[in-house]
């Protein structure tokens, strides 16, 4: 009996080690990542810092990957809120935090008009991009970053700014050309500048 009891262990662990090497495998085959995951949990405005998450390994697909924060973004999200509440263990999305001034019905709700706008929802954030000129001689270049969304649809998306910056947006609703792309991260891509033409443009997508 004693020895069938230890086989039985014997067995089990060795299943469990197993189990654990085709996890890890699985984990590197599929393009796991380090990203944030809630640390505790968090009520609904909290201001978070670097004790409010941790660094977590996960293996997400590409549709996932783009909705939550790379561990490598802490420091760009301290001081940012919480846009509900979080349970302690939860990968932290995007549409899980916004600056500090826009929770809790803070900020200012702007209509901007776009005709080819990506598919977006409540809580998505969207960089937004200023065209000028025309044919060979148009423009473009960066207009504003990670602006919460707060509805879209019929060529328009409603956004919410910081107090202090709405009329920027209402000039620009009014008076410029805007695109707009689904933000991945709190801060500018690195080497954003005005791409004003189309071999530059041609060479910054092939890069």
């Amino acid at each position: 009996m004693v020895r069938r009891i230890a086989v039985a262990c014997l067995a089990l662990g060795l299943g469990i080690a197993v189990s654990a090497g085709l996890l890890a495998y699985s984990n590197a085959a599929s393009g796991a990542r380090m990203v944030l995951a809630v640390a505790h949990d968090l009520p609904v405005g909290a201001v978070l810092d670097g004790s409010s998450v941790r660094p977590v390994r996960a293996a997400l697909g590409g549709g996932q990957a783009a909705l939550v924060i790379g561990a490598g973004e802490v420091r760009a999200i301290a001081g940012m809120r919480t846009r509900h509440e979080l349970a302690g263990g939860q990968l932290l999305q995007r549409s899980d935090v916004e600056p500090e001034g826009l929770g809790a019905g803070g900020g200012v709700l702007v209509v901007l008009p776009m005709k080819d706008l990506p598919p977006v929802h409540q809580g998505d954030l969207l960089d937004v991009f200023a065209l000028s000129g025309n044919g060979d001689r148009t423009v473009a270049q960066p207009f504003a970053w990670s602006v919460p969304v707060e509805s879209a649809g019929g060529g328009s998306v409603v956004v919410r700014v910081r107090r202090g910056q709405e009329l920027a947006f209402v000039y620009a609703a009014g008076s410029m050309r805007l695109a707009a792309a689904v933000s991945r991260g709190p801060q500018p891509p690195g080497g954003a500048a005005p791409i004003t033409s189309a071999e530059q443009a041609v060479a910054v997508a092939a890069r």
